[in-house]
């Protein structure tokens, strides 16, 4: 009797280890394919003709007129 609950005992917590070990692996799998795709995009950004996906010069540009319009907003505020 004690033999059939520990093959029992045994046989469920093999099924639990093997699918804790697959979602695992499924979960590097996806990691990894994503990582290696902004890594090749990166690399593309950086070759000759490539598309970079965030450019300084833009985001410095709206930051500054971001801040001049927050300045104008506060000095009209200011002379009411």
């Amino acid at each position: 009797m004690h033999t059939i609950e520990a093959a029992y005992i045994f046989a469920l917590s093999m099924m639990v280890m093997l699918t804790l070990t697959s979602s695992t692996i499924r979960l590097n799998k996806q990691v990894i394919t994503e990582t290696r795709a902004l890594l090749q995009e990166e690399v593309e950004s950086h070759e000759e003709g490539g598309s970079k996906g965030f450019r300084p010069e833009d985001f410095i540009r709206s930051v500054t007129l971001l801040e001049k319009e927050k300045n104008e907003e506060k000095n009209e505020h200011a002379d009411k």
